[in-house]
This record gives structure tokens, sequence and C-alpha cells, in this order.
């Protein structure tokens, strides 16, 4: 066995600790036995593995692992399927609009006419009886794009798209295929949300997602970016050299530094 020391973590930094689990979880999956401990390094607590693989190793496995995670199929060169998805969105917005006016329309004349309650519902209901139907139709068909391009993408967190609020169904169909073929991408999707908790229909990511579209930032654009530029040399020297990758690839700032 060969005692992985990870120099470039601090156990005082939270996003540290989280590395160091992720790290004993990408060993253990890639070797099986795997222990994680602490040792004191610097004036500060720094984690260390114990496994069968040498550091060398250890950081070109985590590299190969994480283009992979990220790695989509050649669908998004084109990006056919993601404008699609993205007129289809733009035309389920304006139609929802268009649906409100109409409804506040129906109701200023429901009131004119001297419609109550239940009459006057029942009025605002016909009035408007088919834009909801359209709009319902063009959500399915929305719905429909979104689960076939996250599909297309392929199978990992990293496909569905580029933030994680994403219809439930979208969501489950990917859940559904991890399980049955990569229980680890399984493992990391449930990190992430779970399509029993939903707002609207779509996903309700976990305080793991601290950047799911606000200010512009999209949390899994940012990982495929980040790893497509992953090697083992970077690996070894961020984790187990404490030296910094000095890349503006992203403005997520993962490291504080």
């Amino acid at each position: 066995m060969t005692m992985l020391d990870f120099d470039g973590l601090d156990g005082t930094n939270p996003l540290h600790v989280l590395a160091a689990f992720g790290a004993l979880l990408v060993t253990h999956d890639a070797v099986g036995a795997a222990r994680l401990g602490w040792r004191r390094h610097g004036g500060r607590y720094s984690p260390r593995i114990e496994a069968d693989l040498d550091a060398s190793a250890w950081s070109d496995l985590v590299a190969e692992r994480l283009r992979r995670m990220a790695a989509t199929a050649p669908v998004e060169a084109g990006g056919g399927e993601q404008r699609r998805v993205a007129d289809l969105k733009a035309r389920v917005k304006k139609l929802k609009e268009a649906l409100k006016e109409a409804e506040k329309r129906a109701k200023d004349d429901a009131k004119t006419s001297g419609l109550k309650a239940g009459d006057a519902k029942a009025f605002v209901a016909e009035r408007t009886a088919s834009r909801r139907a359209e709009l319902a139709e063009l959500e399915a068909e929305t719905q429909a794009a979104e689960t076939a391009l996250a599909s297309s993408l392929g199978t990992g967190p990293a496909h569905l798209g580029d933030v994680i609020g994403v219809p439930v169904d979208v969501f489950r169909a990917q859940a559904t295929k991890a399980l049955a073929s990569d229980p680890v991408t399984a493992r990391q999707l449930s990190a992430l949300a779970s399509d029993g908790c939903e707002l609207e229909g779509k996903l309700t990511p976990t305080p793991y997602s601290f950047s799911n579209g606000s200010s512009g930032q999209a949390l899994l654009k940012d990982f495929r970016n980040l790893a497509a530029i992953v090697t083992g040399p970077k690996v070894h020297a961020s984790l187990f050299r404490g030296e910094p990758a000095w890349e503006a690839k992203t403005s997520l700032n993962w490291d504080p530094s």
C-alpha cells in the first residue's frame, strides 16, 4: 500500500475538505480498498490516503476521469439541438406572457359584464382555453427536446446542460441511465439534486450548486470548460504540491487565492 499525501489541501478550508472526500471516493472507485487520514504538515492538517496507487498514477487517473465525465458528444459542436431548446424556451416565455395578458383582459371583461365567482372563473377559462392548450403543447415539446439533448450529450452531470435546474423528467432520464450502467455517475447526480425536490417543474439544486445561472455563472458549463484542460501533471502539482493553476477559464472563483 502507498501513502498519498495531499500537501496542497488544507484541512481548515471547507472546499479542500470536500476535495479530500472526493479524492477518497475516486480512489475507492479505482482500486477498492482506500483509507483517508490526516497529518500535521506545515502548520496545518493535510489529508492523506492509503491505497495501492502512487501519486503520479493517481493524478493521471483523476485527470482522465474528469475529461471523460465532461466529454460531450459531437452534437454540442454544431449546437443545433441546443439552439432548438433555447428557441422553444423563448417561445414558452413569450406565450406565458401572452396568456397572462389574455387572462387579465378576460377578468376585466367578466367584471364589466357583472359576472361573479364561479361564472367569472368559467368565463376566463373559456376565453383563454386555446392559449392554455397551446402552452401545454409547447411545454411538452420543450421538455422532450431537453430530454433528447441531455441524452445525446452523454450521461454524466456535465451533460444536463449548463445549469442543474433542468426539468425533472430530464434529470430523471439521466439518473435512470446512470443507475443501470454507471453507479459513480449516479452518486454524483444525487449530490447535485433530487427529482423529489422541484419548483415549477424544475429541479431545486442542493447547496453544493453554489452557482446555478445567477449572475451569468453556469456551474456545469464551467466544469466542462475546466475539465477539458485538466492533465495529470496539473492535478499532481495542485493537490500534492499546492501549486495553483493560474489559468483564467471561469469566473466561479473556486480558489479565493
